[in-house]
């Protein structure tokens, strides 16, 4: 893995994250996962940069912890993209479940469950030889 967005600035380690390609609110998510593990420094390196300096807690280790928070913040960053994606799926399915009233198919929600008005159930003679 290419070293360039990590430097290391007497212990700490210092990451540079583009916010042109990662959201703030990722960003931030991501770093409050690690906040158990070390002490994280966020700040504006310029508008749309910002710098991670960590430091790690006493008796802490973190093997590859520039690359394993980078893998994380892409992980953050896709689930907010398909959350977003997928946000009116999941509105029509909550407001169906908790609404009193039908959205979509009226006649579906009024029939008995087993009734059979399409004939499902019962085989097509003409069609067999």
């Amino acid at each position: 893995m290419e070293k360039d967005f990590v430097l290391n600035d007497d212990g700490l380690l210092l990451l540079l994250i583009d916010l042109k390609v990662y959201s703030l609110d990722s960003l931030l998510k991501t770093a409050y996962w690690y906040s158990n593990r070390c002490f994280l420094h966020l700040q504006h390196k310029s508008p749309d940069e910002i710098e991670i300096r960590f430091k790690l807690r006493p008796d802490v280790r973190i093997p590859n912890l520039p690359e394993q928070f980078m893998n994380d913040l892409l992980d953050q960053t896709l689930r907010e993209k398909v959350a977003k994606e997928t946000e009116a799926f999941r509105n029509l399915i909550v407001a169906h479940a908790l609404s009193k009233t039908c959205l979509v198919n009226s006649e579906l929600e009024t029939q008995d469950p087993f009734l059979d008005s399409q004939g499902i159930s019962k085989p097509d003679h003409a069609n067999q030889a």
